[in-house]
């Protein structure tokens, strides 16, 4: 967990082999965008307080990840791309429009 209201440059999580979950409650923005790629075991990304991304958003290459909830993320400054995340099925991006 995160401290509640922070603000980070960028966060990138990757080449991870045994982490199951990602938790970044707390994380309310970036000023550089989110990157969670190549994490072999990953199967749940939850971002439930993230509403401003100053970058890209890229989560790809995770083979086992099967759930992404960042229902409050409103706006993103770059590119969004979730993809080659072959067992996705649930995308939660209720805010995103």
């Amino acid at each position: 967990m995160i401290a509640s209201g922070a603000l980070a440059l960028a966060v990138e999580i990757r080449d991870t082999k045994d982490l199951e979950s990602i938790d970044l409650t707390g994380l309310n923005s970036t000023r550089r965008g989110v990157r969670v790629s190549f994490n072999e075991g990953l199967h749940t990304l939850l971002l439930p307080t993230l509403e401003d991304a100053g970058g890209d958003v890229r989560i790809d290459f995770n083979a086992k990840l099967r759930s992404v909830r960042s229902p409050r993320l409103a706006s993103v400054a770059g590119e969004l791309q979730v993809n080659l995340n072959a067992e996705l099925a649930e995308l939660d991006l209720a805010a995103l429009r």
